[in-house]
């Protein structure tokens, strides 16, 4: 079987004040194409289809001819889930109805947590819609004492434990599920909780074939076949260097799940950037675009930056902000080092406290413990 795994549309997304409906419309039509030439069985969307519990109505509206497109005139079926942003009783609505055509959402947490059924020329496979939730609702669910305290990852150990009880051993699965995987990347347009409260251990997936995720904006997998799709576009300035995907994914008859060896990448209509630097410089020397552009200036007062950039050269300008040299190169060297392995961060760490560079012992020395953790973890 081949499916689709996406999430995080976020449909009716504002970016600073600014709608991005139409950003949104341009690229789920990219997205319909991928889908004609993929010709995938199955749809997938963990969770987060709207920004907020009460969407605006072109939201609802873009949604209702996304799914009338692939539902009744591809007939492609759609699994959805609800994300934290969603209306877990609003996404419910109609449930039993659209099941019988082939559009299956789920944004409640039940104590049965009965799978969906797919089938190829295979077999059965087994699919766990897992919504977002609150150990409240758990304990609620499950019949947990009040006063019993329950985490994010004894609860979602607790789920997915009955989520498996459903499913025949031997049986090919795939688990869709709206959460915070422990040691994730977020981006800061992401709800986080203080303390990583939410985090959840990648291994109370570990007996399925392929975990969809959703809830993190940028693209990553969190172990052996646990993996975020990311977030359909840029939904924040410190995401514009990341690459926004579409998963494809195949599973053969044995359970074994491939992606491609390279990610399908989606063009967006416009781009989500910086650009940094004197506001002279940028008016001389930077090309007009359209792109949603947040201009990072290093003059220390310059006058009406904003009007002037917009009319010259970005109609679509979302923001200005002073900034100074030193915060530059930090954010430069930031972003470098989000390209470094294990090894060279620790060496950046290195010349970074001693104002000098690791000689081949001290180097050799790292490596030693670094394995010997590793070997260990």
């Amino acid at each position: 079987m081949k499916f689709i795994h996406t999430a995080d549309w976020h449909l009716g997304k504002k970016l600073r004040e600014h709608s991005l409906i139409d950003d949104q419309q341009y690229i789920l039509n990219e997205f319909l194409k991928l889908v004609d030439n993929e010709k995938p069985e199955l749809i997938i969307i963990a969770g987060d289809i709207y920004d907020s519990r009460i969407p605006p109505v072109d939201a609802i509206n873009l949604f209702d001819e996304v799914l009338t497109k692939l539902l009744l005139e591809k007939k492609i079926p759609v699994l959805c889930i609800a994300g934290n942003h969603d209306d877990s009783s609003r996404l419910n609505f109609g449930s039993k109805m659209f099941d019988k055509l082939n559009f299956h959402m789920r944004s409640k947490i039940s104590s049965d947590m009965e799978p969906i059924i797919f089938n190829d020329e295979y077999g059965e496979i087994y699919f766990s819609p897992i919504p977002y939730f609150y150990p409240s609702i758990v304990r609620e669910k499950f019949d947990f004492p009040s006063n019993n305290y329950m985490t994010y990852d004894d609860a979602a150990k607790i789920i997915i434990e009955a989520a498996r009880s459903k499913i025949p051993n031997n049986k090919r699965s795939v688990a869709i599920a709206h959460l915070f995987i422990k040691g994730s990347v977020r981006s800061e347009s992401e709800v986080q909780m203080v303390g990583g409260i939410d985090e959840i251990n990648a291994a109370h997936f570990a007996d399925y074939n392929y975990t969809a995720l959703g809830h993190l904006h940028q693209p990553q997998n969190r172990g052996n076949n646990v993996r975020y799709s990311g977030s359909l576009l840029k939904y924040s300035f410190d995401e514009e260097h990341q690459n926004k995907v579409i998963d494809i994914v195949e599973i053969d008859k044995f359970g074994k799940c491939k992606l491609p060896d390279k990610p399908y990448k989606l063009t967006p209509k416009r781009d989500v950037r910086t650009v940094t630097g004197l506001l002279d410089d940028i008016l001389q020397k930077e090309p007009s675009s359209n792109d949603y552009i947040l201009a990072k200036l290093q003059d220390e007062n310059p006058y009406n930056a904003g009007e002037k950039l917009r009319s010259a050269l970005f109609p679509n300008l979302l923001g200005v902000e002073i900034v100074s040299e030193r915060e530059i190169r930090e954010s430069l060297k930031l972003q470098q080092r989000e390209h470094l392995n294990d090894a060279q961060l620790f060496e950046e760490f290195f010349n970074d406290m001693t104002g000098r560079r690791m000689n081949d012992e001290e180097r050799a020395l790292f490596m030693d413990c670094f394995n010997e953790l590793k070997a260990q973890s």
